[in-house]
């Protein structure tokens, strides 16, 4: 089956913008699209448009779409999109006049699309469309001239990354990310129950200082009264001593107790 995609990536790159990914610099690997959802990313004809601030500006970027079968155009900002909308609507028919009828993929949620997939429609094309769910106009949800709508927000995780950047030199795909941040929150979990873990010891450890004490003094004054009661006055002076320190012992373990039960 002949098929044709067609890219808006402004419009591509605008509705990624706006889903707030966690990315200082994001992509939309369209390479990587072709290989997974084309039937023959190789012999499909690949159409992409889009623009740029100035001259030079993204180079690299559509450099690399040429090499991997790409006809990119590319606008500068000058007169805001009605250029790329416009270039997109004449490549489009051009790339299904006289062509016998296949599959039609447009990824743009833009409703001035809407005139370029009515004439694949009707020219017998099963027209399909991408975009995110935020930016698809309200006129594709139901239309009857498209025949398939696909959401890119269900296929971020594999398709949206992060250009390498000082801070970090690697491409980074969205899942990836998504895993790595997970492991590292999972981690600090851990560590944060062996803290916990290692504080109830050691209260548990106060605690029981605190029970000792308590029963020592309590020991300790029982041994000094029964010894005032018995002794003559010199040892009874000394069991008196003995009294006091034991209730000293016993007030310390009691106020240390009530501590650690805070």
């Amino acid at each position: 089956m002949k098929e044709i995609l067609i890219i808006d990536n402004s419009n591509v790159y605008v509705g990624m913008r706006k889903q707030e990914y966690p990315f200082h610099k994001e992509r939309f690997d369209y390479p990587k699209f072709a290989s997974q959802h084309l039937q023959d990313g190789n012999s499909t004809e690949k159409i992409i448009v889009g623009s740029r601030k100035f001259e030079g500006d993204g180079d690299g970027f559509w450099n690399m779409l040429r090499s991997k079968g790409f006809n990119t155009k590319i606008f500068e900002r000058t007169y805001g999109e009605k250029e790329v909308d416009t270039e997109i609507i004449a490549l489009g028919l051009d790339a299904i006049r006289d062509k016998e009828p296949g599959r039609f993929i447009l990824m743009s949620g833009d409703k001035d699309m809407g005139p370029l997939i009515g004439r694949a429609h009707d020219a017998g094309w099963k027209t399909e469309i991408w975009t995110w769910r935020s930016h698809i106009s309200s006129e594709y949800a139901y239309s009857e001239i498209i025949d398939k709508v696909n959401y890119l927000d269900d296929y971020a995780d594999e398709l949206v990354f992060h250009e390498p950047t000082e801070e970090n030199p690697f491409k980074e795909y969205l899942g990836d990310y998504k895993k790595r941040m997970s492991s590292k929150k999972n981690y600090g979990n851990s560590d944060s129950q062996k803290s916990q873990h290692t504080d109830e010891k050691t209260s548990d450890d106060s605690m029981a200082g605190a029970v000792g004490g308590v029963a020592a003094g309590i020991g300790v004054a029982a041994v000094g009264v029964a010894a005032v009661a018995l002794a003559p006055v010199e040892v009874s002076l000394i069991a008196s001593a003995a009294v006091l320190g034991g209730a000293g012992a016993l007030i310390g373990g009691v106020a240390g107790f009530f501590s650690n039960k805070k």
